[in-house]
């Protein structure tokens, strides 16, 4: 509990941390000589503030560290799984199944293969994909765009949206990253102004 004490003489009555207050006992005795009462206790509190300075500039370096490994592994999935996150939607809103139960949708997707495969030759639709073996489904995007979710074979869809569920885990944890430094540079603010 902080302590009322004197501070140059009667005049001003301060509010001292228990912090500030060891910081200052800890000066007392190591030959260090102040002319008044109020010089040691700025001394404490400068001391103080700095060694919490350096405590929040260390913990703001490790969130800062922590977003950009996380941002960097989700780029990287996004590298090696460019349509994933494409192909999971399309499905999941053309079976109605939340895109996060990617085994669900694999297993409806691969029992329909036969059904939506190899149908390029009567499509409207003229994609990059028209003269190779696959199997294509199509939903109403934004904007009445049709989006496609093409896979070359049945074995490869259920690795597709693990990979696009990966990508939205790691994408959250990016966000929930990003908001903690939010918050960490708001407080860090209110301290500085404070």
């Amino acid at each position: 509990m902080p302590r009322a004490a004197i501070y140059d003489g009667d005049r001003h009555r301060v509010t001292l941390t228990s912090q500030v207050e060891s910081v200052a006992d800890s000066v007392v005795g190591q030959g260090k000589k102040f002319a008044r009462l109020s010089d040691l206790v700025n001394s404490a509190i400068l001391i103080a503030y700095g060694s919490e300075q350096a405590k929040n500039e260390a913990k703001r370096k490790e969130a800062t560290k922590r977003l950009q490994a996380k941002n960097d592994e989700f780029e990287k999935l996004r590298k090696k799984h460019p349509h994933a996150e494409g192909r999971s939607r399309v499905l999941a809103q053309f079976y109605s199944i939340p895109m996060d139960h990617a085994v669900e949708l694999a297993e409806k997707a691969q029992g329909d293969w036969d059904e939506y495969s190899g149908k390029c030759s009567v499509c409207p639709i003229r994609c990059s994909k028209a003269n190779q073996e696959g199997a294509c489904w199509q939903v109403k995007g934004k904007e009445a765009k049709v989006e496609i979710a093409w896979f070359a074979s049945p074995s490869n869809i259920l690795s597709e949206l693990l990979a696009a569920a990966e990508l939205s885990m790691v994408n959250a944890e990016v966000g929930e990253l990003k908001s903690g430094a939010k918050d960490f540079s708001s407080s860090k603010e209110v301290v500085n102004n404070g």
